[in-house]
Formats: structure tokens, sequence, C-alpha cells
């Protein structure tokens, strides 16, 4: 992912007319080529996760378990490899069977898109298409097709990666799947926080923000470069490209503690300074307060374009209040942030739970998010079900819009952006076992684009 830099021009040179017409002719057009892969490469790795689990790399190729905390490919040549075998547990202990599980749910033929990158060294990765699963005992065979890669074969035996996955839409439908962080290894980026509050460069793998009172906080100041020495500057760059006035959702947790969050919209263009940028944030929920030198971990969800064009519709939902009683799977939530614009209509009842009906055809983007005190809850989002009283581990498929299971104590997220039709009824559907009642409970749904 080289990028040729671009010559500069002697005026007072008597070949100035040449040099330019080379610059115009030739260089500058390699340049824009160059630079558009790069951009290109960066969007595939920034693209919201659903999932991210540590592994350990072997270069043993035989059809075998990998052995507790390994994956290894089925063949020598890295890129040319058409299956993945990955362990059941990953390299921080932690078994990931039902999450894997859940990589080739998609009814779609591409069932997803599998990134493995090297831990500390993103200019190494491999990106590949998911096409379907197998179960020997003890891993898994992940039937895959190489997309891209950094080299032939970018890994070394014992080398540290993260294996990333995002589910493709059901039946061709578009969307895109994130998570807020769901095993503790810092599946966002991974900062230091600075309790300093002054407008200046924070420092490498540091940020900080204008008020130390995490509410009042009204800018963020970043370091280009994140605290496992990787230089991001051109995916923090990306955080202003949404055409609409809230650029994203940041949000910013403790990594060893995620009880300790603050969530932001990030408005405005970013100002970049050199070796850091600044942006300007609007408070929107949070937990607790960091301390200096705590580590943290950021999550981006962007806000689609144009949403000026369709209308302010949203029904922003946090603070967890238990299920219905008659729908015992259905969430219901304490408090409604946001309920604006025509395009749906939110309900909460005691017994059937939370819903919100659409009421205009479009695009809509919907995150939800959610624990469970000591366990490891699975929630998501169903339209138009029937299985009101089923757990959305079982649910019809057909009604399935996003799912997610979260480890132990850790809020988690996932969302989805899918066009949804007139009639149509969403509902933050679970196992019924989240209890969280803060704002670590949290459901949004938002009409973000319209098909012509």
């Amino acid at each position: 992912m080289s990028i040729t830099p671009l010559p500069s021009l002697d005026r007072t040179s008597a070949s100035f007319k040449s040099d330019v017409d080379t610059f115009f002719g030739t260089k500058m057009p390699t340049f824009c080529t160059e630079m558009n892969a790069a951009i290109a490469a960066l969007n595939a790795i920034a693209a919201g996760t659903a999932c991210a689990i540590q592994y350990t790399f072997s270069t043993t190729t035989t059809d075998a378990d990998p052995g507790a905390g390994y994956l290894r490919l089925g063949s020598a040549t890295q890129n040319t490899a058409t299956v993945i075998r990955a362990d059941l547990v990953g390299a921080d202990g932690s078994t990931w069977t039902s999450m894997i599980d859940t990589f080739d749910d998609s009814t779609s033929t591409i069932k997803g898109h599998i990134m493995l990158q090297k831990l500390g060294d993103a200019t190494k990765w491999l990106l590949f298409s998911v096409s379907s699963l197998a179960s020997p005992s003890g891993y898994k065979n992940i039937t895959v097709a190489n997309v891209a890669s950094s080299a032939a074969s970018p890994f070394s035996d014992g080398d540290s990666i993260i294996l990333k996955f995002t589910r493709t839409g059901d039946k061709g439908d578009q969307g895109t799947a994130g998570t807020n962080g769901t095993n503790g290894i810092n599946a966002g980026l991974s900062y230091t926080y600075s309790s300093s509050t002054t407008a200046s460069d924070p420092t490498s793998g540091k940020l900080k923000f204008n008020n130390a009172t995490l509410s009042s906080a009204t800018a963020l100041y970043i370091s280009e470069t994140d605290a496992n020495a990787n230089v991001i500057g051109a995916e923090l760059a990306t955080w202003d490209d949404s055409t609409a006035t809230v650029k994203g959702t940041l949000k910013a947790y403790k990594s060893n503690d995620p009880t300790k969050f603050a969530v932001f919209q990030i408005t405005g263009s970013v100002t970049d300074n050199g070796t850091w940028d600044t942006f300007n944030l609007t408070y929107v929920a949070g937990g607790g307060a960091f301390s200096d030198g705590d580590p943290l971990t950021l999550t981006f969800a962007r806000t689609g374009d144009n949403p000026s064009i369709i209308g302010n519709h949203e029904v922003v939902l946090h603070s967890g209040n238990g299920h219905g009683s008659t729908n015992t799977m259905i969430r219901r939530y304490t408090t409604a942030l946001v309920n604006t614009g025509t395009a749906m209509t939110y309900a909460d009842s005691a017994s059937n739970g939370m819903s919100v009906t659409i009421n205009e055809s479009g695009l809509y983007n919907i995150y939800i998010a959610d624990r469970t005190a000591g366990g490891t809850p699975t929630f998501g989002v169903t339209v138009n079900s029937a299985q009101l009283t089923t757990s959305i581990a079982s649910v019809s498929t057909s009604a399935l819009v996003c799912r997610t299971t979260s480890v132990s104590d850790k809020s988690c997220g996932v969302s989805r952006t899918v066009y949804l039709t007139a009639g149509d009824v969403v509902r933050a559907h679970t196992d019924s076992t989240p209890g969280a009642t803060d704002d670590r409970a949290y459901f949004s749904i938002r009409k973000v684009g319209v098909i012509t």
C-alpha cells in the first residue's frame, strides 16, 4: 500500500514547462490511483466489525485442531488459502463457539468478510470473503476466498493476530454490523487518557478532552498515532466524511472497566493539526469518569449521508426496564432520549414491551447495546417476528435483523443498516437475560436514506 510522493517543481528550471506536463500527465494520475487504493484498503480495515477474536498464528496447514488460542490456514501461501482453521478458544482464553457459529447465518451467498491483521502492525493483513462453515471436533473450518492482502504471506509462525468478522445482510440487503468491543481485547482503537484539557498535542498514543467533566466536553484532541504505535491519521480523517450535520457516534470506555464510558456525537469537520486532530463533540450519555493514564478503547459508527433529504426521523432509548410480561423476550426502556419525526412510531407497554412501527419505507440504521452482570446475554433486533416469547437465539432467520452475544459482565453492541417497508414492526429482542438498567442498555433507530 505504498504511495509515490509527488515531486516538487522548480519554476526557475529550464525544464519547468516539461516538468509541469510530466507532473499533471503522469505523476498526478499515478498519485491519485495509489491514494484511492490506500483509502480503499484503510476503509476495508476500518469497516464495522461484528466481532474481533485474538489468536496466535500457526504456519501448519493440516486439517486438524490447531490447539487452544491458535489459528491456521489451509495453504502455506497465505493469500491462496480457501479455508481458515480456527480453534473454539481464542488467545485470551475465552470460548467463542456461539459467536463463530453465526459466521454463516446470512442467507446471502457471501456470508460476510474476515480480516486477519497482525496485532500491533496494521500493515500486515489478509481479507477473505466467507461462504460456509464446518464444525469438526474442537475447531471450525471456515471456507473462504481471498479478496486482498498486504503480501502473499504476511504472517510468521507465532504472530499475534486479530480475526475481525463483518456479516453480510440477508438476501442481498446491504448492511453493516459493528460492535462496541465484545471481548475486552480492545477491538476498537486503543488510546491512553490524558487529564489535561488544553487544546494542544496530546502526544503519541494519547487523547484528551477540553473539559475534565466528560458531560461538559465539547472537543476531543487525539493523536494520529494510537497506543499500539499504529499511524491512523487517514482513518481519523474519515470520521467527518458524512454529509450529515452529525457525522457519527463515538464511544470511549475504559478498556479494563467498561462501566466507565462516554458517548458523543461528532459534529462539524475535523481539524488536522499535523500529528493530532481536533473533533467537535456533543455529549450523549456516559457512566463514571476517567483518570489520567487510563487505557481507553474507542469505537466509531458513521452517520449515513444526506439525512436532511429525508428529514429528521429518529428514536433513541436507554436505561433498561426489564421485558414485557406477555412478550417476555421483548426489551423495555425507561427513557426515550429522542423521539422525533413521522417516519416511525415508538410504543411501549408493560405487557408487550417496546416496538417501533415503520410509517415510511426507506433505509434505517439500527443499533442496540446491552449487558448482564455476570452473564453472557444474547440480544439483537427482529422485524415482524411472531416469536415474541422465543429467545432471539432461536427465532426464524427471516425475522432477524442483527444479533450478538456479550462476554460476561461486558457491555457490547451491534448495528445494521437495512431497508424497511411501511408497516414493518421493529423490536429489541433478547434471550430474556439482559438486565442493565443504566445507559449501557441502549437502542436507536434512524431513517438514513431512501431508495428511488
